[in-house]
């Protein structure tokens, strides 16, 4: 939102948000003292208007008899690209709290079986505290008399991803007394590209 003249005799770092003026100032630095040839870095520019403006930095070494002599950037508008992530990272955050305080049992499992997550419920229900049952096999927390349907039902999951199935099973507590539950279940994919449950 410059015109050139404007910009003409200012230190690049001074269009530079300033909560990122001191990370951008080491990221050169850095790249001076190593004379690294060609680095990649983001950060925020303040526009005329006062717009914050995300950019995607390629940086160059200019040299003449190996002396540093310059610094040559090409500045790309990843501006999209960071409203998509924080729209994510906002989701994520949000999925991860009603995940956490929901008065319902909640867990996922890989395709191997192995739990990746359960939450408070969860570990209280069954006696547990939550990261003692992550990387754990699913099969700790059911009845050994329910492993073959349970692994059936997974089966059942992974081949018809997006359908919500139910069963009734045997979970078992960390003391070992006993708990009847129903269960809802879907296979969604991961961030691989492959499904858990």
């Amino acid at each position: 939102g410059y015109h050139e003249t404007e910009m003409l005799g200012h230190r690049a770092l001074d269009f530079v948000h300033p909560k990122y003026r001191r990370s951008t100032e080491r990221f050169y630095l850095r790249q001076l003292l190593r004379k690294t040839a060609s680095t990649y870095h983001e950060f925020p520019l303040v526009t005329h208007s006062q717009q914050i403006l995300w950019v995607g930095q390629n940086v160059q070494l200019l040299q003449r008899d190996h002396e540093v002599i310059e610094f040559q950037a090409v500045l790309r508008d990843i501006s999209a690209r960071k409203q998509t992530e924080e729209a994510l990272r906002i989701s994520q955050e949000r999925y991860r709290a009603l995940f956490e305080s929901s008065p319902e049992m909640l867990l996922t499992v890989d395709a191997q079986g192995t739990l990746l997550t359960a939450n408070t419920t969860t570990a209280a229900e069954l006696g547990y505290e939550a990261d003692e049952l992550s990387g754990r096999p699913a099969t700790l927390i059911v009845h050994p008399d329910d492993h073959g349907s349970m692994q059936q039902h997974f089966a059942d999951c992974l081949s018809r991803p997006g359908d919500v199935l139910r069963w009734s099973f045997r979970k078992i507590r960390k003391d070992g007394s006993l708990l009847w539950v129903k269960e809802a279940a879907r296979a969604v994919r991961n961030p691989n590209g492959q499904y858990d449950i």
